[in-house]
């Protein structure tokens, strides 16, 4: 049986006003690295370019490249974030699974990406081969939730369009610390450690605002026709929040990360 890889169709635009959440990680991240100022950073999955400007704030003296497979969010972040105004950043179109040395850096980032990569070994050697002797890495990703995907799953039986999923790979990975950490010494990454951070909740001042965030970065709707992307998301959300016992008037969601670093 042949299992089809969707094609991903970021909205990046979208993405830029509904990825607080997403933000708001990266950030409380990098908050812990002594910066500096005039590092060389690479930032795997760079996306829309907002979390990637934010870097190059933080090394006025250094130089940042944003890296992403994804043309259309590339094209974005070029076009949001010009050499007038960053000097100091660029952002390049590539697959971080297909890339060859792009240079040395002293440090590389990857946040709410590399779950949607497959083969991590191959994005672990080539971030290994473009960091410099004593480089840093921070990478992210997210865990899945388990209420989360029971609704998913439920939702992407109904009849209506469960044949879009027949056979499909949705592309989302989740990755285990210890089984992780394994990969880390197996690539030469070994020194840095894995680990699940603690349980946390965030809020969404409404619903709309939630399935906006929801929206950004779903990749099963990178698999239904467009005419069914609302009723889907109603579904889900509907019994995504019922698994969570949480209400729409007071949407809290648990997060928790695979941080390596």
């Amino acid at each position: 049986m042949t299992i089809n890889e969707p094609k991903v169709l970021w909205d990046p635009e979208h993405y830029f006003k509904h990825s607080a959440t997403q933000f708001g990680h990266a950030t409380g991240l990098l908050k812990n690295y002594p910066f500096k100022g005039d590092e060389s950073i690479l930032d795997v999955g760079c996306g829309d370019g907002k979390i990637t400007a934010a870097i190059a704030n933080l090394v006025p003296n250094g130089k940042v490249i944003g890296l992403d497979k994804d043309i259309t969010t590339i094209k974005f972040a070029q076009a949001k974030f010009q050499p007038t105004n960053h000097n100091n950043l660029s952002f390049l179109h590539g697959d971080v699974t297909q890339i060859s040395e792009l240079g040395k850096f002293d440090l590389i980032v990857s946040f709410s990406c590399l779950h949607f990569v497959k083969d991590q070994y191959t994005a672990l050697i080539n971030i290994r081969n473009n960091l410099k002797e004593n480089g840093h890495i921070i990478l992210m990703l997210y865990r899945k939730c388990k209420a989360q995907w029971d609704a998913l799953n439920k939702t992407s039986a109904n009849k209506k369009w469960s044949h879009y999923f027949e056979n499909y790979d949705l592309g989302y990975y989740e990755y285990q610390p210890v089984p992780y950490q394994q990969l880390l010494n197996e690539s030469g990454l070994g020194r840095f450690k894995a680990e699940f951070t603690v349980e946390e909740q965030i809020s969404y001042e409404s619903l709309t605002t939630f399935t906006n965030f929801i929206k950004g970065w779903l990749p099963h709707l990178n698999i239904l026709p467009q005419e069914y992307h609302d009723e889907f998301l109603s579904l889900f959300i509907t019994d995504y929040l019922s698994n969570l016992n949480t209400s729409i008037n007071k949407i809290t969601i648990p997060f928790v990360r695979l941080v390596i670093n």
